[in-house]
């Protein structure tokens, strides 16, 4: 069954499976500002909305024989998305605004041949990835996804072992390391050997990016 989307440009749709529950059909719709997923069960469809503002990556994958250690059938491919939706806790006193993560796996394998299968998600992966970092797939109300998606800026992440408890390198390994692998963003590491350490922005110049006029690192 069909769904509707509004009436921005739809740059990509397809018909994919979820993982790992294979036996649900998803059928997706991409447009400039939300990824629509839509699963019909006993003839009703329900349609979410991933909006891409909350997606930091998209990552595209082979079957078996390829990069993922997934078991299922050797011609199938794969798109992830890392999301991270903004969702509302209700406090002792106020409302508790916080960022959890979510993976959404998609199998395709309506070719009878994984590399056909890998050149569409690949292509789903592309347009993702190239709308979240602000390169446009609609030029002209005509849908045109470039071909290269535009490299990250590159980080220079601090961290100080001994501020604060002293956890800052662990805080760093299990919770930043992955979403900088998921959003592919290029970084360096500079770990410091005093407790208290600050760095003025114009110390420092390309190809590192600041997020503020002084950086400093703790724990």
């Amino acid at each position: 069954m069909e769904f509707r989307c509004p009436s921005e440009t739809v740059i990509l749709e397809e018909k994919y499976f979820s993982y790992p529950l294979t036996s649900v059909a998803c059928n997706l719709k991409l447009t400039e500002k939300v990824l629509f997923v839509g699963i019909t069960t006993k003839d009703k469809t329900e349609v979410e909305k991933i909006f891409l503002d909350d997606i930091v990556g998209c990552h595209a994958f082979r079957g078996k024989n390829g990069k993922t250690k997934i078991e299922t059938s050797e011609h199938s491919a794969y798109f992830c998305i890392y999301a991270y939706p903004l969702k509302t806790f209700t406090g002792i006193l106020s409302k508790q605004h916080r960022r959890e993560k979510r993976n959404l796996t998609f199998l395709m394998r309506k070719n009878d041949s994984e590399d056909e299968n890998y050149k569409v998600v690949e292509k789903w992966q592309r347009a993702i990835n190239c709308l979240i970092r602000g390169k446009a797939c609609v030029i002209d109300g005509e849908v045109s996804i470039p071909d290269i998606v535009p490299s990250s800026k590159k980080f220079l992440i601090l961290i100080n072992p001994k501020s604060g408890p002293g956890k800052a390198y662990q805080i760093f390994k299990e919770k930043v390391i992955p979403l900088l692998v998921e959003s592919d963003t290029q970084y360096e590491v500079l770990v410091t050997a005093e407790d208290k350490f600050s760095l003025s922005k114009n110390m420092w110049i390309n190809p590192f990016i600041f997020i503020e006029e002084q950086a400093s690192s703790g724990g």
